[in-house]
């Protein structure tokens, strides 16, 4: 008589690593990792990275994520492991489908993930998608008017909202007095709309948390995009500076309206408005990753009476993810932002530096 034993180990081993994009290289918020049989999983933070620990053993990782094809990956876990995974698109097209429930449940989510591409299947005003215009949406948000870009949210002032971009905050977030937001669609990776409850690491806010990620930048090839609409002009510009180590991407945007149009006695008042975005990332090694990005934009009021009014917003990150060991993930950012406003009258100047 033969008998088979199977011997099971209680060591435990953690796999961890950074899951991205197949054709791009960008790092994938929120991605599941399912290991088979033994019921345990998890998902990739705001920088795609992940960990997950699990007793000795053979498994299947199953990767998934909204958009994508799932990978799985079979894995003999004997020791710490670092594994980074790419995944690739999948584009489906699908009918429409309505979904109605008798009774509402309560949304335990504190927060709502808006993707720029749900932003682009919105309506446009003048043929410029807008995040803000996207938020507008969401229950309980109202906006100052038709076609502007501010917001009150569940009672409180417009003033009561933090926008940040890339972790640094925007003191004004609109362009052409509240018609335009900062956001430039083409560079926008991620948005997260707060509304209720408010993570510890905003502080205390009143009313809202608008925060936004730009794009990493193409790890594979370059790439050169943009458009055009009664609003604004875009031109992004994105490639590796070292192929799947470092890459970068440049957008700017500039207003239309005053390059056709100048003030006179039938339109005294001209507005214009430009934005700059810019954000390069050096993979160092596997454990060390730097990400520095610069936003500035600047409105300028011209009138006929020469009373002029320019104002604008600068903002810079510098960003190191340090794996300290497969359960720790350390993030450091060093920031800086500044508002000016500045109002010119005939004889005189005032201004107004906002720091």
């Amino acid at each position: 008589m033969l008998f088979c034993f199977k011997a099971f180990s209680n060591q435990k081993h953690t796999i961890s690593g950074y899951i991205s994009d197949f054709d791009t290289g960008e790092e994938l918020i929120g991605c599941n990792v399912i290991a088979n049989l033994s019921g345990l999983g998890t998902t990739s933070n705001p920088y795609g990275f992940y960990s997950l620990t699990l007793n000795e053993d053979l498994y299947i990782l199953n990767f998934s994520f909204i958009g994508y094809y799932n990978q799985e990956i079979k894995i003999n876990l004997t020791k710490d492991t670092l594994l980074n995974v790419k995944l690739k698109k999948n584009i489906q097209y699908l009918d429409e489908v309505a979904f109605t429930s008798e009774k509402s449940k309560q949304i335990e989510n504190t927060h709502k993930t808006i993707s720029i591409e749900q932003i682009k299947l919105l309506p446009s005003v003048f043929g410029e998608q807008d995040i803000i215009k996207a938020i507008q949406q969401e229950p309980g948000v109202k906006n100052i008017g038709e076609g502007s870009s501010g917001l009150y949210i569940r009672g409180g002032n417009r003033d009561q909202n933090y926008v940040l971009i890339d972790e640094a905050p925007v003191y004004n977030s609109s362009h052409l007095y509240g018609f335009v937001s900062v956001f430039n669609p083409d560079i926008v990776k991620d948005v997260k709309f707060f509304n209720t409850v408010f993570p510890a690491k905003f502080g205390g806010r009143v009313s809202s948390v608008i925060d936004t990620k730009m794009q990493e930048g193409n790890r594979n090839n370059f790439s050169v995009y943009g458009g055009l609409s009664m609003l604004a002009s875009r031109l992004t510009v994105t490639g590796p500076l070292l192929k799947e180590r470092s890459s970068f991407v440049i957008a700017a945007r500039k207003s239309t309206i005053d390059l056709f149009v100048k003030p006179s006695e039938r339109i005294s008042i001209v507005p214009s408005f430009y934005d700059l975005n810019g954000k390069i990332n050096y993979k160092i090694n596997n454990n060390n990753h730097l990400y520095c990005s610069v936003y500035h934009g600047s409105d300028f009021i011209n009138t006929l009476a020469s009373f002029n009014n320019m104002w604008y917003n600068t903002t810079s990150t510098l960003r190191w993810n340090h794996i300290v060991n497969n359960n720790a993930f350390l993030h450091t950012t060093i920031l800086y932002s500044k508002y000016k406003n500045t109002l010119t009258l005939p004889g005189s100047k005032i201004t107004k530096p906002y720091t």
